[in-house]
């Protein structure tokens, strides 16, 4: 009935947003601009999230910065080949340190584009809870009053439907096997890196 549709609906919305996010489709919005240095005809949805990122970055000076892609990828690949090791050489490290600056991406009308060749971004940091937005978005939209979505990031709709906030439990970083800390949320969102 209703919720089937309404479910069809949420994947939808969420095929259509990975089709921009997803390092690993590789015709997403993301992973062509990655591949090009350049991305025509850019959504709404993945400029929206790559100004809401550069502005974070503005503000940060820099501490938070899109385009560490090709530092996390230097490491990724080397921990993945050597699970016990170091990490990376330096001299690997200052070549990808070289193509992270968040001030050489131009936004230009629909155009994205990086003034470097060797250049990648990562979105995640802001286009999970983005997307965890629209969906909350959707469902509000398709008169759902009391809702938690968790897709990475978790938002409520409402109260829980006993009349109080929703209980979200946070896990211990000192022992994640072991209960941590509960919050209280009601129409709020909450991202953790636990």
């Amino acid at each position: 009935g209703y919720a089937r549709q309404t479910i069809a609906k949420m994947l939808s919305e969420v095929e259509r947003l990975e089709r921009s996010f997803s390092l690993f489709q590789p015709d997403s919005e993301i992973s062509r601009l990655n591949a090009a240095g350049r991305l025509d005809g850019a959504s709404g949805d993945f400029r929206s999230v790559m100004d809401s990122s550069l502005r974070m970055a503005a503000l940060s000076d820099g501490a938070f910065d899109p385009t560490v892609q090709t530092l996390w990828t230097l490491n990724a690949d080397y921990f993945r080949d050597h699970p016990d090791g170091a990490g990376p050489e330096a001299e690997f490290v200052a070549e990808a340190l070289r193509h992270v600056h968040y001030g050489a991406i131009d936004m230009s009308g629909r155009s994205v584009a990086f003034a470097a060749p060797g250049m990648g971004v990562t979105l995640n940091a802001i286009a999970q809870g983005y997307i965890t937005d629209r969906v909350a978005d959707l469902l509000r939209s398709e008169g759902f009053d009391h809702v938690v979505v968790e897709l990475g990031e978790m938002r409520t709709l409402g109260l829980h439907p006993e009349g109080r906030p929703w209980l979200v439990g946070l896990k211990n970083p000192a022992d994640p096997s072991a209960p941590g800390r509960t919050i209280e949320i009601a129409e709020a969102s909450v991202s953790t890196s636990g």
